[in-house]
């Protein structure tokens, strides 16, 4: 069922008064106590209502990132992300800014490939949730972008990207994506191509913010303490007014070629630890991903993990981990080993894939005793806004919205 917020203003002619009244809000679905409202614009609104909380976790999620820049105009998206703090037709310049940090405990943006978020944690008063939500309409539809603001963030832009660099983790994923799909598609590193950001014009900026940022593309996600009835209403006098738009197709992605992935080998040569990973990736297969979840409790954890008992509790390596990656376009799984430099490197590569691929089957006990962490962990979640708030957008990310799939 869809959710209506409508506004009906009544003429009192007898008092020469006029005044809102507003819809009761109609839930679009539900778990447990979180809930999804869609307004006539469009705009999906997540709400997570936690009264023992002392804040509100707020994210805005527009879904679009990279993988929607021009061709040759590599870290549009990132780009927009960094001016879109930097003032609206109604708050100028660095007021913007200034007024988040006022009314924020914290405040960040980020783009990935799939979307572009912006986070905010607020004092749980009143004040400062109708001012950030007034803040984030603005962005969604006021936005000045301004020419002279674009090379101080470019600057900024570099410095993430040298630190970036600096991280070897970081540079092998780059290589192992431009090794898959080459300098395109997810070879393209979000952050964005120095030179291509230099040739963006704000007249290109201007076209892509009027493209994506638009309330039918756009899922909010509010956690925390707040008076449901009163967040509502203040929603729907904010956001309302903005007209939702035509949303252009989403870049696609090809099938993920898997011949093009196997028996490739990376390295990189930073820092002064020793680290051997493998990655098991396939084409993305929602079916799986429970059990891409569970699956660093089965192998990993101490003392009983398989993996842990078999290679790190041997001396085998000091430290083993693994890392599940979903994606809108794939599945991958990092399995991580921390060794030294007197520990035999080929004895670990055999190890290593011998206790991955032909491995014990798991014991009825040991799946009920993972199957219970998880559980108790997911739980843990209701009790913190913070934490739901960012399972529930990684939830919209991976999703396209659909944040129920991760319960």
């Amino acid at each position: 069922m869809k959710l209506k917020l409508k506004r009906l203003t009544v003429f009192v002619l007898a008092l020469g008064l006029s005044s809102t009244v507003f819809a009761k809000p109609v839930l679009q679905q539900s778990y447990k106590n979180i809930e999804e409202y869609k307004l006539d614009n469009g705009l999906k609104v997540i709400l997570f209502e936690n009264n023992k909380e002392s804040k509100v976790y707020m994210n805005m999620i527009y879904q679009t990132g990279s993988l929607n820049d021009p061709h040759g105009k590599g870290g549009m998206a990132h780009l927009l992300e960094h001016l879109a703090f930097k003032g609206t037709k109604n708050i100028q310049g660095e007021d913007f800014q200034k007024r988040l940090d006022q009314y924020t405990l914290t405040n960040n943006a980020s783009t990935d490939y799939y979307v572009t978020q912006y986070t905010n944690e607020v004092r749980a008063e009143k004040t400062a949730i109708d001012e950030v939500l007034r803040l984030e309409a603005e962005r969604m539809d006021k936005l000045v972008l301004q020419q002279k603001f674009v090379p101080a963030e470019i600057e900024i832009v570099k410095r993430e990207r040298e630190l970036t660099s600096d991280q070897p983790f970081a540079i092998l994923i780059d290589q192992v994506f431009k090794g898959i799909y080459g300098n395109k598609d997810l070879g393209r590193e979000p952050i964005g191509d120095l030179e291509e950001l230099e040739s963006i014009n704000m007249d290109e900026l201007n076209e892509f913010y009027r493209k994506w940022y638009t309330p039918n593309n756009a899922t909010f996600v509010i956690s925390g303490k707040f008076d449901k009835a009163a967040l509502l209403e203040s929603l729907d006098q904010k956001f309302s007014s903005i007209p939702a738009r035509k949303i252009p197709e989403q870049a696609v992605v090809p099938d993920l070629d898997l011949t093009k992935v196997k028996g490739q080998t990376f390295s990189v040569q930073k820092g002064s630890s020793y680290q051997k990973i493998n990655l098991y990736m396939t084409p993305r297969n929602p079916k799986i991903e429970p059990v891409l979840e569970v699956a660093p409790l089965l192998f990993d954890m101490e003392p009983s993990g398989h993996l842990y008992k078999n290679i790190v509790d041997t001396g085998i390596v000091n430290e083993a981990m693994l890392s599940p990656w979903n994606t809108q376009n794939f599945n991958l799984m990092l399995v991580s080993v921390d060794y030294s430099p007197s520990q035999n490197v080929k004895k670990i590569d055999k190890e290593l894939i011998f206790n991955m691929e032909s491995f014990k089957p798991f014991s009825d006990a040991e799946l009920n005793r993972v199957k219970t962490l998880f559980k108790n962990g997911t739980e843990a979640n209701f009790k913190d806004a913070s934490q739901m708030g960012d399972v529930l957008s990684q939830s919209v990310a991976l999703n396209n919205g659909d944040w129920l799939r991760f319960f």
